[in-house]
């Protein structure tokens, strides 16, 4: 027994020695095949599936060299982004020198497109992808920002600052539908997300995500039915590799500013600004609200916060700076029968408002799995959990407008837990609101579970397996908290106690849960005859989708500790539930002759239970094909191979179906989606007085329409991909999406007590071009470059809505404008006279009808007489001169990149704007003395203001009457909303390997950057050009500054 014990030891130390004695240093250099020139910062791995492959690999230094140590059996992977990875076996050298060819447009890279993928070189559809490199330059929150000025014809905007609410919303190729929803259908790993929302992408830590691939037009989109009626978003997060274990560390710390808010005046100004408008609306002999004594007093004495105060009210309710913190650690790795990428995430947001944050943590395991030769398997296991906390008494977004609009010789704060009476009339304090005022908490569990077999019988076939689960709550715990109300008494000299505000404190749990399943079975066949390549896809696909709330409250509690206090008292709860299911068939066929004439042909049948089964609506048919001709493999371009490396031209045609339905909530006027539009609802909480009692009732609470069916989305592209010179890349598409079969609700009678129903009627259009340009190459020096310009537009009409135009407070959507237009009057300057005014009374003949009004005055803003009941001008302002003022969605689109490295460092700098877009400006920060419910204040811009001796001011007279016919619905306050934006800098260094290889770290770098750092723009001073409307009600946009660390070992 022990000998052959000691048999198998010395065989052991043998083999071991053998092996170690075969170990040899390697050295080289890697070069641009292109100029020759060095190129650091390469990759080297050893391609093994070892665990101590990684450990082995190395990163070419400044010069381009590298060593490691290897034996005669190594295989080397030289892998740089830009670049087409070469492998290389070692054999016996001491020397391997290799020249990376640069990937050009890397026409064999795949390409993400609907339940697979297809080389660039052959797609022939509108198709946008982003590599991970694209993506991790910007440090944000939510990975739907990641998107904006990244991919030509995709709308991104930013309406919010604040945390858990700072994603983005995303428009493809124009506006889809009024009532059916208009946000791309988001696919990740192969799984369809649920309707109308980018939650489940802005859970995605950009680190974790490989790709993302916008899907345009109806060639790419077809195979997804009446889910891709606006766009399809493709994410595919990254998964394990067989090249031994990996070790990524990604952080960043990041100080967050407002970018604009708008500019305060002092509590003097107020006073003299307000006794102006007292004058120009009840007389140049009214009494002044503030007394020459007051004011002379309040001059000679500064702000003492007891007798006269000068209170920054935004400076009180914001911050300087919110903290940002996010850290995701990835492990990655394989053999050739199991790979795995397994993540974690921390992201800590905190607001500039109090008690105003965002935290997120997240799991991710992904896991490739071959069973056997044929049979292999993927399973992703998901989990995230968010918790976003406001105040209780308001949204960050109020507090914001009170703070903007509050006068500055209100009371702020005395001390802690003392609040003024800051209006001296309804005791609402914005410093108390923000305090203290109790919380909203919302927490968000989400797990998704995703499971798919794909089986090859046969070398021209595979079969492919899925099912998805997605299961998702909010929990939402919100405690309305009474905060103490103070007023100085100047004869004592102390503080009175004035009331708790809001006077009734109030506790509220609610919960929703939904649960989304998906189930997915395709085949695919694949066959070459001689230079012909023929593919085939069919499968079948349902969802189904369920949704319940439970929601409960009690109000005036006895005590400040509201899960501490137990009864019955004062309490209601309501509950709901809801569901929805889809089916679907759909099939693809796709032909290549020579990788130079290319066809496309989609088909699906989608059937939803949204439309009603016994009148015959809930299946429609959406077809599409495409076909492309590569003219670069033409012979007769031979002779311009060295300029023209690659050319193509493409054209789609199909269409597309929506079902998403969306109506407006008739409690909190947000929209929800509407489950059952076909189908009479009843509500049980529609409670009725009878006999002097309360009695319980059940009513029917909206109008239905059993007819109803699918908006057809009829899409035409035409597009050209060239590359010239191997570096120069170029994109050009041009568009036409006409919407027919409009989901609308028609206005019906009030006394009727229900909603209206929807009904199809009317159709509208988007045409568009989008041009994309990239230019990359290397100077002699050393100096990569890359530069790429995006620029496109698209432009909206409404064609038909059956002759009834669709208006909702000053936006319209009739034919030949586009949709949800501004609606109102056109100006025709200020007046400047008595007589001015009085001409105008007198252009009807009747005395007693004013033009305007009847306290029109001078600086007054002056109406067009645009038409009247008879089509002509007649003499009076009315609903007949109200016309298109407007239009709010953004034109001419445009953003440039621009990357450089160099010896180990690395810059990209990042421009977006917007050509030409209106926004109406209203409310806080525009208007004067605007709000009726809080005494308000005016601003810096109204120092412009009109009087006799300033005739061309820019506003118009200030008045204490909340404006009347100034604050009319007109084009006077639409502004040009055209923007540029530094949208991100970033400046990295990566540290050198022969630094970084002695601490056992594969590679390092650490960078700064920022994030929204300047803004050019003739938007109104001190509001955000990227949001849709301006009232102030708002949450700033941030300005980040990061600094962060990339770790690999």
């Amino acid at each position: 027994m022990k000998k052959h014990v000691l048999l198998t030891l010395f065989g052991l130390i043998s083999c071991f020695s053998a092996a170690f004695a075969q170990q040899r240093t390697l050295t080289g250099k890697v070069t641009d095949q292109s100029n020759g020139q060095e190129l650091p910062g390469v990759s080297v791995t050893v391609k093994d599936n070892s665990p101590t492959a990684r450990q082995r690999g190395a990163v070419t230094a400044a010069n381009g060299t590298y060593s490691l140590s290897v034996d005669n059996a190594t295989v080397l992977v030289f892998s740089y982004i830009g670049y087409n990875s070469t492998e290389v076996a070692v054999g016996n050298r001491e020397t391997v020198n290799v020249a990376l060819e640069p990937s050009s447009r890397n026409l064999d890279e795949l390409v993400i497109v609907g339940y697979g993928t297809q080389k660039r070189a052959t797609l022939t559809a509108a198709v946008t992808q982003l590599r991970r490199e694209d993506l991790v330059v910007r440090q944000v929150a939510t990975a739907s920002n990641l998107l904006q000025g990244l991919a030509p014809g995709v709308t991104v905007t930013q309406q919010s600052g604040r945390p858990g609410a700072d994603g983005a919303s995303i428009n493809i190729r124009g506006v889809g539908s009024l009532f059916a929803g208009v946000t791309p259908l988001l696919v990740i790993d192969g799984v369809q997300q649920p309707a109308n929302s980018l939650e489940t992408l802005n859970n995605i830590d950009p680190n974790n995500i490989e790709s993302i691939t916008v899907l345009k037009d109806a060639g790419s989109a077809a195979i997804y039915g009446a889910r891709a009626a606006n766009g399809v978003i493709v994410v595919r997060t990254r998964r394990g590799a067989t090249d031994g274990i990996q070790i990524d560390y990604n952080g960043f710390v990041s100080s967050q500013q407002a970018t604009r808010l708008p500019e305060r005046i002092t509590g003097l100004e107020h006073m003299l600004l307000r006794n102006q408008a007292v004058a120009n609306t009840s007389g140049p002999t009214a009494t002044p609200e503030f007394s020459t004594t007051f004011i002379d007093a309040y001059r000679a004495n500064p702000a003492d916060n007891f007798r006269y105060f000068d209170t920054n009210w935004l400076g009180s309710v914001l911050s300087n700076s919110g903290l940002m913190q996010n850290h995701n650690v990835n492990i990655s790795g394989g053999s050739d029968r199991i790979k795995f990428f397994a993540a974690g995430t921390f992201l800590n947001q905190q607001g500039l408002t109090p008690n105003t944050s965002f935290r997120r943590f997240d799991l991710r395991f992904n896991t490739d799995v071959k069973l056997t030769k044929n049979l292999t398997f993927q399973g992703d296991l998901i989990y995230t959990n968010a918790t976003e906390t406001q105040p209780g008494g308001s949204t960050a977004e109020f507090i914001i407008r009170q703070a903007i609009g509050y006068p500055a010789i209100g009371p702020g704060k005395f001390g802690p837990g003392q609040y003024g009476d800051a209006a001296q009339s309804n005791f609402r304090n914005p410093i108390g609101s923000a305090e203290a005022s109790g919380f909203n908490r919302f927490q968000r569990p989400n797990t998704i579970f995703r499971g798919n077999l794909t089986y090859r019988p046969f070398s021209f076939m595979d079969v492919e397996a899925q099912f998805s689960s997605n299961s998702r709550e909010q929990i939402q715990k919100r405690f309305l908290q009474n905060y103490q109300v103070f007023r100085p008494n100047l004869t004592t000299n102390n503080l009175d106690f004035v009331a708790n505000y809001p006077g009734v404190n109030q506790i509220s749990d609610a919960i929703n849960r939904s649960q989304l399943n998906n189930y997915l079975i395709q085949t695919n066949f694949y066959k070459t005859l001689g230079l012909s390549e023929l593919k085939l896809q069919l499968g079948f696909q349902a969802e189904d989708f369920y949704t319940e709330t439970l929601s409960a409250s009690r109000t005036n509690l006895p005590s400040d500790q509201p899960y501490q206090v137990v009864g019955t008292l004062n309490q209601s709860n309501n509950s709901s539930v809801n569901d929805y299911a889809l089916a679907a068939f759909f099939g693809r066929f796709n032909y290549t002759f020579d990788n130079k004439y290319l066809l496309e042909v989609n088909g699906r049948y989608d059937g939803s239970s949204r439309f009603s089964q016994l009148q015959n609506r809930q299946w429609g048919f959406f077809p599409s094909v495409s076909a492309g001709w590569v003219i670069s493999r033409e012979k007769f371009l031979n002779g311009l191979a060295n300029s023209v490396t690659f050319a193509k031209v493409r054209a789609s045609y199909g269409q597309l179906g929506n079902q998403n339905l969306v109506a407006r909530d008739p409690v909190t006027g947000e929209l929800v989606p509407a489950y059952y539009p076909f189908s009479a609802t009843f509500d049980l909480g529609q409670n009725y007085f009878f006999n002097n009692l309360l009695n319980f009732g059940v009513a029917q609470t909206a109008a239905v329409n059993n007819q109803i069916t699918w908006e057809t989305s009829t899409q035409a592209n035409v597009g050209v991909d060239l590359t010239l010179f191997k570096n120069f890349n170029i994109t050009a598409d041009i568009y036409q999406r006409t919407i027919s079969n409009l989901l609308l609700q028609r206005p019906i009678p009030n006394f009727t007590g229900f909603s209206p129903a929807f009904v199809n009627a009317g159709s509208m259009q988007n045409n568009g071009w989008e041009l994309s340009l990239s230019y990359r190459n290397q100077t002699t020096g050393g100096l990569k470059y890359s530069v790429t310009g995006l620029l496109s537009d698209v432009k909206n009409k409404v064609i038909d809505l059956g002759g009834q135009d669709v208006i909702s407070g000053r936006n319209i959507s009739t034919p030949g404008q586009p949709v949800r237009s501004y609606y109102g009057y056109l100006s025709d300057g200020l007046y400047q006279g008595a007589d001015q005014v009085a001409a105008d009374n007198a252009l009807d003949g009747v005395a007693t009808t004013p033009y305007i009004a009847a306290n029109t005055a001078p600086g007054d803003i002056r109406y067009k007489d645009i038409s009247g009941p008879n089509g002509k001008p007649d003499g009076v302002i009315n609903g007949f001169d109200r016309t298109i003022i407007g239009n709010p969605f953004p034109r001419y689109s445009y953003s440039l990149t621009t990357n450089l490295a160099w010896k180990g460092f690395d810059l990209n700098v990042f421009l977006q704007g917007v050509g030409q877009r209106d926004s109406y400006v209203s409310g806080n920060g525009a208007w004067a003395f605007y709000s009726a419910d809080f005494i308000s204040s005016a601003f810096a811009i109204h120092r412009d203001a009109w009087t006799p001796t300033n005739p061309n001011a820019t506003y118009p007279r200030l008045t204490t009457d909340q404006g009347t016919f100034n604050w009319r619905d007109s084009d006077y306050w639409v502004r040009n909303a055209a923007y540029l934006r530094l949208k991100n800098v970033q400046l990295g260094y990566t540290i050198p390997a022969s630094v970084s290889q002695k601490l056992n770290i594969r590679s390092a770098r650490i960078y700064v950057s920022g994030q929204n750092l300047a803004t050019f723009t003739n938007f109104q001073k001190g509001f955000d050009p990227e949001k849709e409307d301006q009232n102030g009600d708002f949450y700033p946009v941030m300005r980040t500054t990061t600094v962060g660390l990339n770790l690999r070992f």
